[in-house]
């Protein structure tokens, strides 16, 4: 075999061309000569054009925060920051596999899911991107999806009596954000009361002076303050008591 750059021809006549090559047009020479009569030769040239090959980027993704009680069928799509020679992809062209696990997933064609009741957290997975019907063709890239969760729980609280009213407790003692109890923080709440009812800054409720026996009902809403479309509702009853009997003594007249 002869090498004249990159290009070399073996004995047979096959043409290669070396690995990491640029663009560009390459030339050799090579010699044909009878077997039988090794003088008798005669001299030529091979060109060989290499062009660049189309260069597949994936590039990395972070999605979120998503609601993880629902989740999401179609949290967002990697394909869409992911670009051939620089411009935009034509998705039919690609195909995607992917690493990811549930409640994670993404589908062939680039959308990513979440499952419902996902637990609150960081889900990560890796990617390929790959033309289609052309494997040599791949790029791999990561993606991340934050998924929180609020769950606000019914509450039930119970007052002896109305006449003085009072806090009867805190509607947030059983709720839980991303598993821990929300704060002004990390959340923020509001709520639909009868009126004998209202709730606190800190999330107190309490009876309004004056309340007659009765139950009295409402629903509050807990919300993520860095994500304030991520909400969960829960209802509140208060069952107030008539309080003890109050025995008002008399004087009396004796005729």
């Amino acid at each position: 075999p002869t090498s004249t750059g990159p290009l070399t021809i073996a004995a047979d006549g096959s043409v290669s061309v070396a690995t990491g090559t640029a663009a560009g047009t390459y030339t050799a020479s090579y010699q044909v000569c009878q077997r039988a009569q090794p003088t008798i030769c005669d001299t030529a040239s091979v060109s060989v054009t290499v062009t660049a090959g189309a260069a597949l980027n994936a590039v990395d993704d972070a999605f979120g925060p998503v609601d993880g009680s629902p989740g999401s069928a179609n949290v967002g799509n990697v394909l869409g920051n992911d670009t051939l020679d620089g411009a935009p992809l034509n998705s039919a062209a690609f195909t995607v596999t992917s690493t990811a696990t549930a409640p994670l997933s993404i589908s062939p064609a680039g959308v990513v899911s979440i499952a419902p009741n996902a637990a609150a957290g960081l889900y990560t997975a890796s990617y390929t991107l790959c033309a289609a019907g052309d494997p040599s063709t791949c790029d791999t890239a990561t993606v991340a999806v934050q998924v929180v969760r609020v769950d606000a729980q019914d509450d039930s609280f119970s007052l002896a009596s109305g006449t003085a009213g009072g806090v009867v407790g805190n509607v947030l003692r059983n709720d839980s954000l991303n598993g821990t109890p929300p704060n002004v923080v990390t959340a923020f709440w509001g709520g639909l009361f009868d009126s004998h009812l209202s709730i606190e800054p800190n999330g107190d409720l309490r009876v309004r002076a004056g309340t007659p026996a009765g139950v009295y009902t409402g629903n509050y809403t807990v919300c993520v303050r860095a994500a304030p479309t991520i909400c969960n509702h829960a209802l509140v009853a208060v069952a107030v008591a008539s309080g003890p009997s109050i025995l008002a003594a008399a004087n009396d007249t004796r005729r």
